[in-house]
């Protein structure tokens, strides 16, 4: 498991070893396919997907998309 608390997408190969990566991507692509995931950030029992409009996608701790934020 990783232990982390942010992490900012530079590269391709960063999202793509994050454990939620399909979970998140695929919410990406299907709900905001203009935009692209630029950080991630991981409290204890959430995680927040920042997207390049400035929305805040929030997943709860096993991956599953919860709602939207502003």
């Amino acid at each position: 498991m990783l232990s982390w608390q942010c992490l900012g997408v530079g590269s391709f190969l960063e999202i793509l070893y994050f454990p939620f990566s399909s979970q998140f991507n695929s919410n990406v692509a299907k709900n905001f396919p203009t935009h692209k995931i630029s950080r991630i950030e991981k409290d204890n029992s959430k995680f927040e997907v920042k997207l390049s409009n400035d929305l805040d996608l929030i997943f709860d701790s096993n991956g599953d998309f919860v709602r939207v934020d502003n």
